[in-house]
């Protein structure tokens, strides 16, 4: 197996840019269906969220979803592009890459 590239201080910035970008994807779906929840209540609900529910965006919402998933894209694009990356995916070391990235921005105590 291909050894992962080093990781620039540079990638790194971008990479933990895209996890803010994904964790406030994620709270916004959160408190929205935490809204939701609460306009509507009922009995408890197995299986996934409803996501995809009628109704269950207004439109100010679904607004402000889509323009924080396409902040998501924009910085993963940004993580993809960078020239690590892409040396990378030409030499065959794409995962290993990006794993080592993934640790890196989690630091120490987590790899």
């Amino acid at each position: 197996m291909p050894d992962a590239l080093p990781i620039p201080d540079d990638l790194l910035e971008l990479e933990r840019a895209r996890l803010v970008a994904l964790e406030a994807v994620v709270d916004c779906v959160h408190e929205l269906l935490a809204a939701h929840r609460r306009r509507h209540p009922g009995p408890s609900r197995t299986g996934p969220a409803p996501t995809d529910e009628p109704g269950l965006w207004s439109e100010a919402d679904e607004t402000r979803l889509d323009a924080l998933r396409t902040a998501f894209g924009e910085a993963s694009a940004r993580v993809r592009r960078h020239p690590t990356m892409v040396r990378a995916l030409a030499e065959h070391r794409y995962r290993e890459t990006e794993l080592a990235l993934r640790a890196a921005v989690a630091g120490p105590d987590h790899g």
